[in-house]
């Protein structure tokens, strides 16, 4: 199922062949899937610990979240956000403000959040997951230079 997020338009919702669903709040019942893929969102995220838990609540027991975002490796160790929001829903820049590229805007995608080298360990206790990171150093397809990295976290079955 593809989705995108668009905040005007309801979760849930159908919207130019994509469904509407926010990281934090999924509308997807428990135990769904058995593959979720998150592609360079994760640092778009304001509570990435509250994204976590939902992906993880619907995936099937055993299922995997694969998933890339830029981890700042030789800057950090740990989360560091970088935008605080207020009671009124104003964002607080805490560092210069960086954008990426949006497929469905043009003024791009705020970072939100750097993550350190330590990364794997924190997604471990957000949710139940067993975290590996693939990182690549690939001539032949491309894949060169940082942020090479590919999360592969699965769902530990329940106990």
């Amino acid at each position: 199922i593809a989705t995108q997020f668009y905040p005007s338009i309801g979760l849930g919702q159908l919207h130019h062949g994509f469904r509407n669903e926010d990281l934090q709040h999924l509308t997807f019942p428990d135990d769904k899937f058995d593959l979720f893929v998150s592609l360079d969102v994760l640092e778009h995220i304001l509570d990435p610990r509250l994204a976590s838990c939902e992906i993880w609540r619907t995936l099937k027991p055993g299922g995997m979240m694969l998933s890339t975002f830029p981890v700042r490796k030789a800057q950090l160790v740990a989360v560091e956000p970088r935008v605080v929001v207020n009671d009124d829903g104003t964002v607080t820049h805490l560092r210069k403000p960086e954008y990426h590229a949006n497929p469905i805007g043009s003024d791009g995608s705020l970072v939100t959040v750097d993550y350190g080298y330590e990364i794997h360990k924190t997604i471990a206790e957000w949710a139940s997951f067993d975290v590996r990171i693939y990182r690549f150093n690939d001539k032949e397809h491309g894949i060169l230079g940082e942020n090479t990295e590919v999360f592969l976290c699965r769902k530990r079955e329940q106990t």
